[in-house]
């Protein structure tokens, strides 16, 4: 059993013995305790007071503001949910969205805003190199859907079709084909954080989805030009590997239920 798979179980026995407790796992967890009341809303800028009509001019607005685009939009399936997870950590987590967690947290909502205006921390390149590159990965690919690519990485005969081993030999860090590791804090955060299957909420897809198609126009006449060769495949490789072990990771904690259901069933 590598080091996350540790962390894991060790969880779930602490949820089953808890009786309805929250277990206090650590700073790891801080995000579980974040008042969502200070959350940025969706149709509200993150980088400044602005408030628009809607989403869709929300989206206009942060391109032609502050240079500020979905990234990999083409990619994006939750738009909505990508904004809420956003406007939580500007607006509950005072986080830059550049700086990420190697920052400060700063002391208002305002005060990050200005930091990120200030050090042009809004900008497009910076985001998109940042959310689907190395241990962020994680942060960010319940939003994203790269299967359109899939199809073509499949034909390639590349590594990507070997069956991923979830920890590296070390039961510490996890590479990916890209060569980016992920060390076992990070799986084990988002294991158990979101490993568990929650219901996807369609109408929220659609309504991002929309929203996006209507600021398309005002991207593209910003010079907006997508991700596309091989930087859209390698992220594809990565989003791809990373499923394959997310999946096996649920597997096994099914069957552990499973077993364990089984067996307090066999005591009665």
């Amino acid at each position: 059993m590598n080091k996350v798979e540790e962390m894991v179980q060790d969880d779930e026995e602490d949820d089953d013995s808890s009786s309805g407790w929250v277990t206090d796992h650590g700073s790891d967890d801080e995000e579980d305790y974040l008042d969502e009341t200070d959350a940025i809303p969706v149709d509200s800028c993150l980088f400044c007071p602005v408030t628009s009509a809607s989403m869709e001019k929300n989206l206009v607005h942060m391109s032609y503001a502050h240079g500020f685009f979905i990234p990999e939009a083409e990619y994006c399936s939750d738009v909505e949910g990508l904004l809420k997870y956003l406007g939580m950590k500007v607006g509950c987590g005072r986080m830059c969205l550049w700086c990420g967690e190697k920052s400060k947290t700063y002391k208002t909502a305002k005060d990050c805003q200005r930091h990120m205006q200030d050090k042009q921390h809004t900008r497009d390149k910076q985001h998109t190199r940042v959310f689907h590159e190395g241990e962020l990965i994680l942060e960010y690919i319940d939003f994203y859907d790269f299967s359109p690519l899939y199809e073509n990485i499949d034909g390639d005969g590349d590594e990507l079709m070997e069956e991923p081993e979830d920890i590296d030999s070390d039961g510490y860090t996890l590479t990916l084909p890209s060569g980016a590791r992920i060390g076992h804090r990070s799986l084990f955060r988002y294991y158990r954080q979101r490993l568990r299957d929650s219901p996807i909420d369609g109408e929220q897809r659609r309504r991002g989805r929309d929203a996006l198609n209507g600021a398309m126009g005002q991207y593209k006449a910003l010079g907006w030009t997508g991700t596309t060769g091989t930087v859209a495949v390698q992220r594809a490789k990565d989003v791809r590997f990373m499923q394959k072990v997310i999946a096996k990771q649920r597997m096994k904690l099914g069957m552990k239920k499973l077993f364990k259901t089984r067996g307090r069933k066999d005591q009665m």
